[in-house]
């Protein structure tokens, strides 16, 4: 992926939140993850979703996680890391600096890029973790950081790489989830006002970007002398399709004036909006 090296994104000990790594949790955490996958008894099952839970109120849990990640092999402690990211970053927003969330977000891009094998539901935790960022620094960050990063999902998806089309073209479906306000975005804990002035931007900015990317790809699908017909190219239309037929469906929102003094009005005005 342009301008993401693992050297770029690398994290040291001290470059996120100065936290060092318990050499056990690595070991609790999967003893943990193997129990909730197992068949436990009721007791078993309890004390290990307990242990997960108290792990995802780990504050500051920034390098604790990536460095978990880049050292397990089990797909369900990677995925207690990512929702324990994505949970933490916006709890805790305020509190990091843009450098040290750019650091993160570069970080896991790299590392979904560098993993193909994981299993789809982590990778779609990593993607949606990225697309949270993403969002959440939508009306803190310029045009040109959010250009960048359409850009940088462009060349994935254009790649010859079947594994990084896959990742971009899960990471734009992300985007547009977030973004859509339709009901299916995650819970910021912040105001409508602020989903509304996100969605309106992503719409006069973003949107009609992304969906020249999709149209290119299809284009260049059908501009080949023959359509491979394996899994893969089969899987990759149906996901560019998906993706183009939600932008042609995306319930565009009214000038801004009008949707905050709806958002503060009474529900069925907020149904309006989305």
């Amino acid at each position: 992926m342009a301008g993401l090296s693992s050297a770029a994104v690398q994290l040291q000990p001290t470059q996120l939140d100065g936290q060092s790594v318990d050499p056990n949790l690595l070991q609790k955490l999967e003893e943990a993850s193997n129990t909730i996958l197992a068949s436990p008894s009721a007791d078993q099952r309890h004390a290990a979703e307990q242990f997960l839970l108290d792990f995802r109120k780990t504050k500051t849990p920034y390098t604790i996680c990536c460095c978990l990640m880049e050292q397990t092999r089990n797909d369900y402690v990677i995925f207690q890391c990512a929702c324990t990211l994505k949970e933490a970053i916006l709890r805790e927003w305020t509190q990091q600096s843009p450098q040290n969330i750019h650091t993160l977000k570069d970080f896991l891009m790299q590392f979904v890029l560098n993993r193909p094998s994981l299993a789809v539901y982590v990778r779609e935790e990593i993607v949606l973790t990225v697309a949270v960022i993403v969002k959440r620094g939508t009306l803190g960050t310029s045009a040109d950081d959010r250009n960048h990063f359409i850009s940088q999902l462009t060349k994935l998806i254009h790649a010859d790489n079947g594994a990084a089309r896959v990742v971009g073209l899960s990471t734009l479906a992300a985007l547009l989830t977030e973004y859509g306000g339709n009901g299916k975005g995650t819970d910021f804990g912040l105001s409508w006002e602020f989903h509304l002035r996100c969605k309106k931007v992503f719409e006069d900015k973003e949107l009609l970007t992304v969906f020249m990317v999709l149209l290119e790809a299809l284009q260049q699908l059908a501009g080949l002398d023959s359509v491979p017909a394996d899994w893969e190219t089969l899987a990759l239309i149906a996901k560019l399709l998906a993706l183009a037929e939600q932008i042609l469906t995306w319930r565009f929102s009214l000038p801004l004036y009008i949707l905050i003094g709806m958002a503060s009005g009474a529900e069925w005005n907020f149904i309006l909006c989305f």
